[in-house]
């Protein structure tokens, strides 16, 4: 398709070929730093369960100075599917940032994500595109929010303390982090054990089908989904920590990674909030033991999610990174009116990365 900017006219077609999928890569690099390479085919060629689209933009004479990228797939809105995607990878070529391109990008995609039946579509804008996506249609939700649960004073109070008074106060201050973390929750019940696990198994299934009548607005977490985006993610190495019934039933999962002393949470579901304080508590006493000094998880959720972390003792703070909406045309009964931002449930496992 053909739109003309203020002083060039672009074509905005699909990648096509090595030599797009090159460009593209020289776009991310020049736009978001260091990138694998790996994530394209990632997320746009051997990604069979959330499905992937990438657009590139074209001067007439050919030349790439543009992308923009869709993953679409199931959201659940009250109990029924309604497709969702999310607006990824909006990068323009330096010359070319004062000619409205990145808006025609945006619009492009909306206007594909309605031909593909997409009717929620979300992004996680970079500041500067912020006003550029909201010119484009987008509206604003809310601001993602980290909570944050301290294991070890040692790496907070170095900053603030010179290092005796550090040997001195730490070891005194991580008792007190330590009775608080654990004491805050009640011993596992009787016919639950918490497991390390190192993939994801039919269980995961049988724990995302109960929950897509418990949440409002609950994105796909299927076993095929779940190891698409956590085993196969081409970046990072994710682990995997649940709790299972007496009768081998998942009752709540974390997912989590760990990089320089620090813990994020990825993702997490639960059938039962106490299973879910137990996969907490268990997490925060393995990885301090692991020498971890902080878990973190940067979120938007709803709030029973949001009472479980409070009373491990996790500390609300908002985050700069905000997330844009749009909804179109129509879906579930209901389904255009999903911009409350207490309707959501947002990790990372609902964000590119």
């Amino acid at each position: 398709m053909e739109y003309k900017g203020w002083f060039v006219a672009y074509e905005i077609r699909p990648v096509a070929g090595d030599a797009d999928v090159q460009e593209v890569l020289r776009l991310w690099r020049d736009s978001f730093g260091d990138i694998r390479p790996e994530r394209f085919a990632w997320l746009y060629q051997s990604n069979g369960v959330s499905r992937g689209r990438c657009w590139v933009a074209t001067t007439d004479s050919g030349l790439v100075v543009g992308t923009i990228g869709l993953v679409y797939r199931d959201l659940w809105w009250q109990g029924q599917a309604c497709r969702g995607g999310q607006a990824i990878d909006l990068a323009v070529d330096r010359q070319h940032r004062t000619g409205g391109l990145a808006v025609q990008l945006l619009r492009h995609l909306l206007a594909e994500a309605d031909q593909l039946d997409c009717r929620i579509i979300y992004t996680y804008p970079l500041p500067k595109a912020r006003p550029v996506a909201i010119r484009a249609g987008f509206k604003p939700l809310a601001k993602l929010t980290r909570w944050s649960l301290p294991l070890s004073s040692a790496y907070k109070l170095k900053s603030k303390l010179p290092p005796l008074a550090v040997s001195l106060l730490a070891p005194i201050v991580d008792i007190g982090i330590r009775l608080r973390n654990e004491g805050m929750f009640l011993k596992a019940a009787g016919d639950q054990r918490v497991e390390s696990v190192s993939g994801f198994d039919g269980r995961f299934d049988a724990l995302w089908h109960g929950a897509t009548d418990a949440w409002k607005l609950l994105g796909e977490r299927t076993l095929g989904y779940l190891r698409w985006r956590f085993t196969e993610f081409p970046g990072g190495t994710y682990r995997q920590l649940v709790v299972v019934d007496a009768s081998d039933q998942l009752r709540a999962y974390v997912v989590y990674r760990v990089a320089d002393q620090q813990a994020s949470i990825a993702d997490l579901l639960f059938s039962d909030p106490g299973a879910m304080r137990t996969a907490i508590r268990h997490l925060s006493c393995q990885l301090r033991d692991d020498g971890v000094v902080a878990i973190s998880i940067q979120c938007l959720l709803p709030e029973r999610v949001q009472q479980v972390f409070a009373a491990a003792g996790f500390v609300q703070r908002p985050e700069e990174a905000d997330v844009l909406l749009r909804v179109q045309g129509s879906g579930p009964a209901g389904c255009t009116a999903a911009t409350a931002p207490g309707d959501w449930y947002l990790t990372e496992a609902d964000r590119d990365v």
